[in-house]
C-alpha cells in the first residue's frame, strides 16, 4: 500500500480499464462504470459495481481496482 500524493495535486481523468495496486490519497475518487462490471477492493472489502453505477471512494480509504472481465 502506498500514498499517491500526485493524485492530490491535479484533476486526474482516465477512460480505460483502471487497474491499480492498493493505495490511498487525500482526494475523493469517482469511478463510473460504462461498459462492464468492475471489481474493486475498498478497505479490504471486495465489491462489484455494475454498468451505469458510480462509486465514490472517500479520502484516505485504501482502494484497489482489479482488471475487468471481458
Amino acid at each position: 500500500m502506498f500514498y499517491e500524493s500526485h493524485r492530490d495535486l491535479n484533476v486526474f481523468y482516465s477512460l480505460h480499464d483502471n487497474v491499480c495496486l492498493t493505495h490511498f490519497h487525500q482526494s475523493p475518487e469517482l469511478l463510473y462504470c460504462i461498459d462492464k462490471p468492475k471489481t474493486v477492493i475498498i478497505n479490504g472489502e471486495e465489491l462489484t459495481i455494475g454498468v451505469n453505477e458510480l462509486l465514490i471512494v472517500f479520502p484516505y480509504e485504501t482502494h484497489r481496482y482489479l482488471a475487468s472481465n471481458g
